[in-house]
C-alpha cells in the first residue's frame, strides 16, 4: 500500500511539472513579447595577464582570482526566440600573483576592486520549451568604484607607494546556458565570458617612479581585468504581452 501510493504521489509530480511546462509552452506560442525579470548571482573568475618583458624588467606578475556578485536581470524577447538582456551586476574582484622582487624574495601582490557592471547582450534561445538553451552576445560596460593593489611588505624595508586610479571601460561578453522555465517563472544557468584587451607596452599598464635608477618610491597598475569568468543563476519572473 505505501509503495503504490509513493507511485501515485510521484506520478501527481510529474503531470504537474509536465502540465506546468505545457502551459508555459502555450503561453509563449501565443504571445508576441515575452519580458523577463529578476535577480542574479554568482562567482567570477578574474585575469589580468603579466606585462611584457620584451622591453623592460618590470617588478609586477600576472593576477587570478574568484569572488562574487550579484544584480538585477531583465530580458526582453520576440515569440520567446531572440531579444536583448539588460543586466546591472555589482561585482566584488580580487586577484594575487607573486613575483621575485629586488630579485631577492618571492612577494605577493594584490589587486582589487568593486564596480559596476552594465551588460547589454543580444540573444537568442531555443523557444516553448521547459529547458531553453540560449546564446548571448554584447558588451558589458564596467565602473569601478574602488581598486586596490598592494603588496606584501613582510621582506621590504622600504616599501613603495601603491595607490592607483579606478577604471572605466568596456569588455566583450559572450554567454551560454540554459533556461529552465516553469510557466510564469525561470531559472536561468549561464557560463558568461568577458575580454577587454590590453596594451603590449607595459609602460602603459605599470606606473611607477622613479622611472630610470634609483630607489623605487611608487609602484601601481591600472585596475582594468583583461578576462572575467562568470558562473550566473537566479530566479526571473515572466510577463507574456
Amino acid at each position: 500500500m505505501k509503495n503504490m501510493t509513493v507511485r501515485w504521489v510521484g506520478a501527481l509530480a510529474a503531470l504537474v511539472l509536465v502540465s506546468g511546462g505545457g502551459v508555459g509552452a502555450a503561453r509563449a506560442e501565443g504571445e508576441l513579447f515575452t519580458v523577463n525579470l529578476g535577480l542574479k548571482i554568482g562567482p567570477n573568475a578574474n585575469m589580468l595577464s603579466e606585462p611584457s618583458e620584451e622591453w623592460i624588467d618590470l617588478p609586477v606578475p600576472g593576477f587570478f582570482g574568484i569572488s562574487w556578485g550579484l544584480g538585477l536581470a531583465a530580458e526582453a524577447l520576440v515569440r520567446d526566440l531572440v531579444g536583448l538582456e539588460l543586466d546591472l551586476l555589482f561585482a566584488w574582484t580580487s586577484g594575487t600573483g607573486d613575483i621575485t622582487f629586488y630579485r631577492v624574495v618571492e612577494v605577493e601582490q594584490e589587486l582589487s576592486s568593486q564596480e559596476i557592471q552594465i551588460a547589454l547582450l543580444a540573444k537568442v534561445q531555443s523557444p516553448h520549451s521547459m529547458v531553453r538553451p540560449f546564446l548571448s552576445l554584447g558588451p558589458t560596460f564596467v565602473i569601478q568604484l574602488d581598486s586596490e593593489y598592494s603588496i606584501d611588505k613582510t621582506y621590504l624595508a622600504n616599501p613603495p607607494d601603491t595607490a592607483i586610479e579606478t577604471e572605466s571601460y568596456v569588455m566583450l561578453t559572450v554567454g551560454l546556458g540554459v533556461t529552465l522555465s516553469f510557466a510564469s517563472f525561470q531559472i536561468p544557468l549561464e557560463v558568461r565570458g568577458s575580454y577587454h584587451p590590453l596594451d603590449d607596452d607595459p609602460t602603459e599598464r605599470v606606473d611607477w617612479r622613479p622611472e630610470m635608477g634609483g630607489e623605487l618610491t611608487h609602484l601601481g597598475v591600472r585596475s582594468n581585468w583583461e578576462g572575467q569568468v562568470w558562473i550566473l543563476t537566479g530566479f526571473q519572473y515572466s510577463l507574456s504581452l
